[in-house]
């Protein structure tokens, strides 16, 4: 039963550490909002499954060769709809999941997109190179009037 709990634990760990903040510290606020709004743009334009391919492809310029940047896409329900980096995630939910201060992550950025159609979520988290907790930022964007965003994220 204990192992049950600990596999989507762990997955939802891992979908924060690299997924909503990436770590590369190259990337401007300025960028990230661009590739969050571009993602947005593509799927209202070519749907999900196109994006999908596109979003997985780091020639395509939404996912960075090592993988440290990239466009991830949930649903309002906090099921994470693409996922690069992990897609065997893709499916599973994250809707609960808070950070290291009990902020529930997941369940901002859903409202952040009901309600505001785009914004910053900050929190704090576990940066993976070095092991440190650290602020982190998320940009969101809701996809026209789906219930839908992409999020794109920094180390600031």
């Amino acid at each position: 039963m204990r192992k049950k709990y600990l596999q989507p634990f762990f997955c939802m760990m891992v979908f924060f550490s690299f997924v909503l903040n990436g770590w590369g510290g190259e990337f401007t606020r300025e960028q990230v909002m661009e590739l969050a709004k571009k993602g947005a743009a593509l799927i209202e334009e070519k749907g999900v499954d196109e994006a999908r391919k596109i979003f997985h492809d780091p020639k395509s310029g939404f996912l960075s060769e090592n993988k440290e940047i990239y466009v991830l896409v949930m649903n309002f329900k906090g099921e994470w709809v693409i996922y690069p980096p992990f897609p065997e995630t893709e499916g599973k939910n994250a809707y609960n999941v808070k950070d290291v201060d009990g902020k529930f992550v997941v369940q901002d950025m859903i409202r952040t997109a009901k309600e505001q159609g785009q914004g910053w979520i900050k929190y704090r988290w576990i940066h993976p190179p070095t092991k440190q907790i650290r602020p982190k930022e998320t940009y969101v964007v809701r996809v026209g009037k789906q219930e839908l965003y992409t999020a794109v994220g920094i180390y600031p």
